[in-house]
Order: C-alpha cells, then structure tokens, then sequence
C-alpha cells in the first residue's frame, strides 16, 4: 500500500517533536565558589598610643575585611577564634588610591596584626601576612611650631619632644613634616610657594623609621600666607671706570623674574652712603656729579622688583679718581663681559 504524499509530510514534521519531548533535561550546575586571595601587603603605621593598617582590596566582590589582633605570646593564628572587628568595605577610609585604612586606637608594644578577606559569598580568605607594634613608644608630639618667609623659602622650625608617651626620655630619628617630607633636623625649608597663597604645616616626630614607622601625634597646624616684602639680588661684576671727571659703573643684572630697576648709592668716606639714583633700568651708570672733596669714592648698586622692594647692596667698590674700581676682585671674569 501507498502511502500518500501528505501522510510522510506529516510523519516527517512530527519526528523532531517527539524525539524532543523524549530527550532528558540535565540539573543546573552549582555555583563557582569562589574563596578570595589573601593579601601579603598589610603594613602598619604607629602613631602616638595608635596603630593605623594599611592595605589594598584585592576585587570588587570584597565586602568586608576582618581585623585580627595578637598581644603578648606569639600564637598561630586561629581560623576559628573571634577577629577584633568586621569593618564592612563601605565604612574603611580611603587613605591613597587603591589603600584603605584602619585605625586601632588602643593599642601597646608587641602587638600582632593580620586580616582577612570576606566576599560576596561570605567565603573568607586565608590570613595575611603579619605587622606588630614596634616595643620603642612614640615620641609626643613637637611643639612651638614657626614658619618664617625668606626670600626663596618657607622656613619651618620647631621644637623636639623630650618624652615619649609613657613619659620617659623620647627616642627620635627624624621629623615627618605634613605627613610626606621626611628631614633629619628641626627645620624643614619649603621652596614650593607663591607669595600671598596660604601653606600650612604640621609636624610629626619619628620614633622608628620602619617596621613599623612609629611618628608621634601631629603637631598643631600653624598657617602662613606669606608676603613678599623681599627684593631680588644685587647686581654682579661691578666695575667702576674714573674718566674724565665722571665715573662710568657697569655691571650685570641678577637671575630675577620680577627686576623692575637698580638704586645707586655712592659714599666719600667717613661720611655715609648716599642714594644718587632710582630705578635705573640700563646695566650702568653714569655718575657725572662728583663731589669737590678729594679722595676715593665709594659705590654701592641694589635691585628693585616690580613692587617697590630693595634688595641687598653690593659690596662697596672703591674707585680711585684716575683709576678704575672693581667690587669683587673674584667677580673680575664676570666683569669683563658686562654690558653699559
């Protein structure tokens, strides 16, 4: 018997389904556990009675870290035992691109530190490695911080702590100033200012230069806005020339952005110096009233800047009348290549 053409069409349409509907649908696959690194990057901070740590978050599926604290007998770890806090990712502090911090308040010498990691799927990473306390205490905190204005610096003095914090004779190695610049001495000299734009400075002593940094607490801040009141440099390679009854100064102008002119003094022993031009703005001077009185003259040449400052005389040049001056005899080679 023949089957007919609309009976294998339907055959063949109806196979795929049944085939279909027969096939076994598999269970759905766990999920990935996923256990987050542990972090050999903890370090730690001492500070006065405190210890600040610091470290990265390793992934964004990092929620929580958990703080572990030792002090006295050096022990294992425990997986099992209590952390000192659970510090959800969204409290920590963010104390430089990529570190976050927390901050122990009540710790002593010889104490262990270490963290753990808590993700999304509360799995819990191994320890880190370990930071303890340094056994040395902090030194308190510097006091009668000053900042006095030169004229190409800031200068920051201060005085150093003579006890630590348990009250006995301080140990200090250095002095952080504002948390990044590290000296030797009390005084710290800032070259990076502008006139009339306020900087502030607060100090720390440092008790142990690493493993771990051990500062005292900060110093008050103190503030500054300087003001420029400080003129530019003398000129250099003054030379004198007696001509003709007339005295001819040349000389070469200092390294300053804001020279406006120079102030020329001229003196006849013992009488003082004496101002005789303002605001020259030529690299010379052309001295054409001399005095009556015999004898040796005396120069001085000082710059002015743009707002009126005065800056330091140069050294008195002697010039004989009928010979020539020079104000330094070691400012000769310089001298020589001035201009009028």
């Amino acid at each position: 018997m023949h089957e007919s053409p609309l009976r294998r069409a339907c055959l063949f349409a109806l196979c795929p389904l049944a085939l279909v509907s027969c096939a076994k649908i598999a269970p759905p696959l766990p999920p990935v556990v996923r256990v987050p690194e542990a972090t050999q990057e903890l370090r730690l901070i001492q500070t006065g009675g405190a210890a600040k740590l610091l470290f990265p978050l390793p992934s964004p599926e990092i929620n929580a870290v958990l703080i572990h604290k030792q002090c006295g007998p050096v022990v294992p770890w425990d997986e099992e035992a209590a952390s000192l806090n659970r510090v959800e990712v969204a409290d920590l502090k963010l104390e430089s691109p990529g570190v976050y911090a927390f901050v122990d308040t009540s710790t002593r010498a010889d104490c262990r530190y270490a963290i753990r990691y808590v993700n999304d799927q509360k799995r819990i990473s191994a320890f880190s490695n370990t930071r303890a306390t340094a056994s040395q205490p902090a030194p308190q905190a510097p006091a009668n911080v000053k900042v006095q204005a030169a004229a190409d610096r800031l200068i920051v003095t201060w005085e150093p702590p003579q006890l630590d914090v348990n009250g006995q004779p301080a140990r200090v190695v250095g002095y952080l100033v504002n948390g990044s610049q590290m000296v030797s001495i009390p005084r710290f000299e800032d070259r990076d200012f502008a006139w009339g734009t306020a900087k502030t400075y607060r100090v720390q002593a440092v008790g142990q230069a690493d493993n771990p940094l051990v500062l005292s607490t900060s110093s008050p801040e103190v503030t500054m806005t300087p003001v420029d009141t400080f003129g530019p440099p003398p000129p250099i390679g003054i030379v004198g020339l007696f001509s003709e009854g007339k005295v001819q100064l040349v000389w070469r102008p200092p390294d300053a952005n804001d020279l406006k002119g120079f102030r020329i003094y001229r003196g006849l022993p013992p009488a003082p110096m004496q101002q005789i031009a303002d605001l020259v703005t030529e690299n010379g001077f052309v001295d054409q009233a001399l005095p009556d009185e015999p004898g040796a003259l005396y120069y001085q040449v000082s710059s002015i800047d743009q707002k009126g400052n005065e800056g330091e005389k140069s050294t008195p040049m002697r010039v004989e009348r009928g010979g020539v001056g020079i104000a330094n005899p070691h400012d000769r080679e310089l001298a020589g290549s001035s201009g009028g």
